[in-house]
């Protein structure tokens, strides 16, 4: 389904990576009020487990290193 999403992001030109967004050299502390501010989402709450902002930056991080990875494969 990641495969599937990625190709179809990629051939209608929407962004994968942050890069693509024009988000570079975050910082720690940018990390961290990034998921600071993602846990006040009132739909987190919803979750049907406690979500922390590690799990949050990990997410986030995963989800670039995979389209950073499907671009390298775009040649």
């Amino acid at each position: 389904e990641i495969d599937e999403y990625l190709r179809l992001s990629h051939r209608i030109g929407l962004p994968v990576t942050l890069e693509q967004l024009g988000i570079k050299g975050i910082t720690d502390a940018d990390w961290h009020r990034i998921a600071r501010l993602s846990l006040e989402v009132e739909d987190m709450a919803a979750m049907p487990f406690p979500v922390t902002q590690e799990m949050v930056i990990k997410a986030i991080q995963g989800a670039d290193a995979l389209g950073r990875a499907f671009l390298q494969t775009q040649g």
